[in-house]
């Protein structure tokens, strides 16, 4: 298995093979290529290549001083690379921990049990118990998460 993470281009969102709910999610918003072209400017973001197969692209924007937001795309073959998809996005986490030293990362998931499970593996908490309904496009109900940092650097 050839694993490789290469820097974030817009392209790939549109390279890749997305689950159907992500698909209509940036087929909706006529924006979408504009804001993938302006995440990948800021040099924020990673795709995860497995032999010459998109699993998926995430990264991260700040927010405002010290508060990220994450994002993440998963292709449609992100359940076969599950593991390693989570142990990458696991290890960027940490890498902005170290760089930027933030005190909140937050994002937003679909909430399900696949979603949710991911979340705490990524050391995420769930801020909404109970979801936030008619959240997206599709008019489901999402999460938002969170990561939140003390003054000395550690997760609370």
């Amino acid at each position: 298995m050839r694993v490789e993470t290469v820097a974030f281009e817009a392209k790939h969102l549109f390279e890749m093979d997305l689950r159907p709910s992500e698909q209509v999610r940036l087929e909706a918003d006529p924006a979408t290529l504009h804001k993938t072209a302006c995440l990948a400017q800021y040099g924020l973001g990673a795709t995860l290549i497995i032999d010459d197969i998109i699993v998926g692209c995430f990264g991260f924007f700040e927010m405002w001083p010290r508060v990220y937001m994450v994002w993440a795309f998963p292709s449609a073959h992100v359940e076969r690379y599950a593991m390693v998809y989570l142990r990458t996005v696991r290890r960027y986490i940490r890498a902005i921990e170290e760089t930027h030293q933030p005190q909140r990362l937050q994002t937003t998931t679909v909430d399900d049990d696949q979603h949710n499970r991911w979340m705490r593996f990524l050391g995420f908490t769930n801020e909404t118990p109970g979801g936030m309904p008619m959240y997206s496009v599709l008019g489901e109900t999402f999460n938002t998460w969170a990561i939140t940092y003390d003054d000395k650097g550690g997760a609370s």
